[in-house]
Protein backbone atom coordinates (compact mmCIF):
# COMPACT_ATOMS: atom_id res chain seq x y z
CA UNK A 1 0.00 0.00 0.00
CA UNK A 2 1.19 3.50 -0.71
CA UNK A 3 0.00 6.66 1.06
CA UNK A 4 1.16 10.25 0.89
CA UNK A 5 1.00 13.56 2.67
CA UNK A 6 -1.37 14.87 -0.01
CA UNK A 7 -4.68 13.18 -0.74
CA UNK A 8 -3.52 12.44 -4.29
CA UNK A 9 -0.43 10.27 -4.86
CA UNK A 10 -0.01 11.97 -8.24
CA UNK A 11 0.21 15.35 -6.50
CA UNK A 12 2.72 13.90 -4.03
CA UNK A 13 4.85 12.75 -6.96
CA UNK A 14 4.45 15.97 -8.96
CA UNK A 15 5.10 18.31 -6.03
CA UNK A 16 7.73 16.28 -4.16
CA UNK A 17 5.68 15.41 -1.07
CA UNK A 18 6.54 12.48 1.20
CA UNK A 19 5.01 9.06 0.60
CA UNK A 20 5.44 5.76 2.38
CA UNK A 21 5.02 2.30 0.93
CA UNK A 22 4.45 -0.84 2.96
CA UNK A 23 2.92 -4.30 2.95
CA UNK A 24 -0.22 -4.14 5.08
CA UNK A 25 0.19 -7.64 6.52
CA UNK A 26 3.78 -6.90 7.55
CA UNK A 27 3.03 -3.51 9.11
CA UNK A 28 -0.11 -4.84 10.82
CA UNK A 29 0.71 -8.53 11.47
CA UNK A 30 -2.17 -8.91 13.97
CA UNK A 31 -4.64 -6.68 12.15
CA UNK A 32 -5.18 -2.91 12.24
CA UNK A 33 -7.09 -3.00 15.52
CA UNK A 34 -4.04 -4.44 17.28
CA UNK A 35 -1.68 -1.70 16.09
CA UNK A 36 1.29 -1.60 13.81
CA UNK A 37 4.58 -3.42 14.21
CA UNK A 38 6.87 -0.62 15.35
CA UNK A 39 9.93 -2.50 14.08
CA UNK A 40 8.60 -3.06 10.54
CA UNK A 41 10.48 -1.02 7.95
CA UNK A 42 8.54 1.06 5.42
CA UNK A 43 9.89 2.71 2.28
CA UNK A 44 9.90 6.49 2.59
CA UNK A 45 10.13 8.40 -0.68
CA UNK A 46 10.05 11.95 -1.91
CA UNK A 47 10.44 12.55 -5.63
CA UNK A 48 11.95 15.58 -7.28
CA UNK A 49 9.18 18.11 -8.03
CA UNK A 50 8.19 18.76 -11.64
CA UNK A 51 9.97 22.11 -11.82
CA UNK A 52 13.31 20.49 -10.94
CA UNK A 53 12.99 17.44 -13.21
CA UNK A 54 13.62 19.47 -16.37
CA UNK A 55 17.02 20.47 -14.98
CA UNK A 56 17.82 16.84 -14.09
CA UNK A 57 16.95 15.45 -17.50
CA UNK A 58 19.74 13.62 -19.29
CA UNK A 59 19.97 11.46 -22.36
CA UNK A 60 19.66 8.35 -20.15
CA UNK A 61 16.87 9.90 -18.04
CA UNK A 62 14.98 12.27 -20.40
CA UNK A 63 12.24 13.05 -17.85
CA UNK A 64 14.55 13.70 -14.88
CA UNK A 65 12.82 11.07 -12.78
CA UNK A 66 14.44 10.52 -9.41
CA UNK A 67 14.08 10.75 -5.67
CA UNK A 68 15.29 13.34 -3.18
CA UNK A 69 14.59 10.71 -0.55
CA UNK A 70 14.39 6.94 -0.93
CA UNK A 71 15.08 5.19 2.36
CA UNK A 72 13.65 2.56 4.65
CA UNK A 73 12.94 3.08 8.36
CA UNK A 74 10.73 1.65 11.07
CA UNK A 75 8.44 3.61 13.35
CA UNK A 76 10.87 2.97 16.22
CA UNK A 77 13.80 4.38 14.19
CA UNK A 78 11.88 7.55 13.38
CA UNK A 79 10.50 7.91 16.89
CA UNK A 80 14.03 7.73 18.34
CA UNK A 81 15.19 10.61 16.13
CA UNK A 82 12.00 12.57 16.85
CA UNK A 83 12.34 12.23 20.63
CA UNK A 84 16.06 13.10 20.52
CA UNK A 85 15.34 16.31 18.58
CA UNK A 86 11.70 16.91 19.55
CA UNK A 87 11.89 20.65 20.29
CA UNK A 88 13.82 21.43 17.09
CA UNK A 89 11.59 19.24 14.91
CA UNK A 90 8.39 20.68 16.43
CA UNK A 91 9.71 24.22 15.99
CA UNK A 92 10.69 23.48 12.39
CA UNK A 93 7.16 22.29 11.58
CA UNK A 94 5.19 24.54 13.90
CA UNK A 95 3.43 21.54 15.43
CA UNK A 96 4.04 18.51 17.57
CA UNK A 97 2.73 14.98 17.37
CA UNK A 98 0.26 14.09 20.10
CA UNK A 99 1.87 11.68 22.58
CA UNK A 100 -1.24 9.44 22.54
CA UNK A 101 -0.79 9.04 18.77
CA UNK A 102 2.83 7.99 19.31
CA UNK A 103 1.81 5.29 21.78
CA UNK A 104 -0.75 3.71 19.45
CA UNK A 105 0.24 4.87 15.94
CA UNK A 106 -1.47 4.08 12.67
CA UNK A 107 -0.01 4.36 9.18
CA UNK A 108 -0.85 8.07 8.96
CA UNK A 109 0.96 8.82 12.22
CA UNK A 110 3.93 6.93 10.77
CA UNK A 111 3.69 9.00 7.57
CA UNK A 112 3.54 12.28 9.53
CA UNK A 113 6.47 11.24 11.70
CA UNK A 114 8.49 10.22 8.62
CA UNK A 115 7.74 13.51 6.91
CA UNK A 116 8.66 15.62 9.94
CA UNK A 117 11.86 13.73 10.77
CA UNK A 118 13.11 13.53 7.18
CA UNK A 119 12.42 17.20 6.56
CA UNK A 120 14.33 18.09 9.72
CA UNK A 121 17.27 15.86 8.82
CA UNK A 122 17.54 17.31 5.32
CA UNK A 123 17.54 20.95 6.44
Amino acid sequence: MKIGTDISLKTCYDEGYTTIEFKVRELFPNGRKNGLDKECNVDIKRSYPDYIREELATEENPFGVGYILNESYSFSDLLGVYLDHKKSIDDCHGMEINSAMLENPDEYTLLTLADMVQEYIQT
